[in-house]
């Protein structure tokens, strides 16, 4: 991207130092399921927010996917494997699939106003390229799922052909996003004082 109002940077947000009460707008998308530690990584944004500025955040939750017509032949293998899938990812440490479900609860946690919260899901068939998304996501840590017992090459392949099956629908995950404000100095202050006084008791 080249504008000549646009920069554009890549920072590590586990490790690297956000510019303090610079911005606006931080926005995190599909970022917080994968660190071992997203209340720190969520600190470090909210610090970087100007008094006024918004927080706003999407995380997946893919308990609430699953195969839509029961009776298609396909629905329960499918809807078996995907649990399957997302409990994998989550035990191997690869990242948290269900994130979305905890997601208000720690961005409540950083004291901001104006809260709100909005989940969006939608119903897909099989040969959409969002199907074609899932069967590449999946892909990366196939291999890993059936070297450790979690699914079988059959039950992948079973599921990469309802992926492609334009006769198969199914519920997507749920993309919860969460927003919140910051609210001015003196009382952001007070929230981050009460807040330490409570870790401390």
């Amino acid at each position: 991207m080249r504008e000549p109002n646009i920069e554009v940077r890549q920072c590590d947000i586990t490790l690297d130092q956000v510019e303090s009460a610079s911005y606006d707008l931080v926005h995190s998308r599909f970022v917080l399921m994968h660190l071992d530690d997203p209340a720190d990584a969520l600190r470090r944004m909210t610090a970087a927010l100007r008094p006024g500025g918004w927080l706003v955040a999407t995380e997946p939750d893919n308990d609430v996917a699953g195969a839509v017509d029961a009776a298609h032949p396909m629905s329960e293998t499918f809807d078996s494997c995907y649990r399957k899938l997302v409990g994998f990812a989550s035990t191997a440490g690869i990242a948290d699939f269900r994130f979305g479900k905890a997601l208000l609860r720690y961005i409540e946690a950083l004291g901001l106003t104006e809260m709100a919260n909005e989940g969006v899901a939608r119903v897909v068939h099989g040969g959409d390229p969002f199907s074609y998304m899932w069967i590449k996501t999946w892909q990366r840590i196939d291999a890993a799922a059936i070297a450790n017992g979690a699914l079988t090459e059959w039950e992948v392949a079973q599921m990469r052909r309802a992926y492609e099956d334009p006769t198969f629908t199914y519920r997507t995950q749920l993309n919860q996003t969460v927003w919140g404000r910051k609210p001015p100095v003196d009382e952001f202050d007070q929230h981050n004082r009460r807040h330490r006084a409570g870790a401390a008791l």
